[in-house]
């Protein structure tokens, strides 16, 4: 199967597209639960991404959830191109995606 550089584009764009609007999606579910419970939030006094709230179906935990869907899509973005290069057999293009995406990897997990 050979892909073309525009079948590539739309997919890229596509999963930008899902990501962006499902993380929005999440975060406005979550919003509007903080809002309609009308109850205090506890503990968020800061912003602290290595320490989720508790898990459930509270607003803090699903703005917490779009918030991760959001980090993620640049990720899943620079894996797809990985296969997408694959499939096409570019080499070149290959290895410079997934430089891109140990780098992108590597700060997620070790940086600051």
């Amino acid at each position: 199967m050979k892909l073309t550089d525009e079948q590539v584009e739309v997919m890229v764009s596509r999963l930008l597209r899902g990501g962006v609007t499902l993380s929005s999606v999440v975060v406005a579910a979550g919003l509007a639960k903080i809002f309609l419970d009308r109850e205090p939030i506890r503990g968020f006094h800061h912003f602290r991404p290595a320490e989720p709230p508790m898990p459930g179906w509270n607003g803090p935990f699903l703005i917490w959830v779009g918030l991760a869907i959001l980090f993620a899509t640049p990720v899943l973005r620079v894996a797809l191109t990985v296969v997408a290069f694959s499939v096409q057999h570019d080499r070149r293009y290959v290895s410079v995606a997934l430089f891109v995406l140990g780098v992108l990897l590597y700060s997620m997990a070790y940086g600051n």
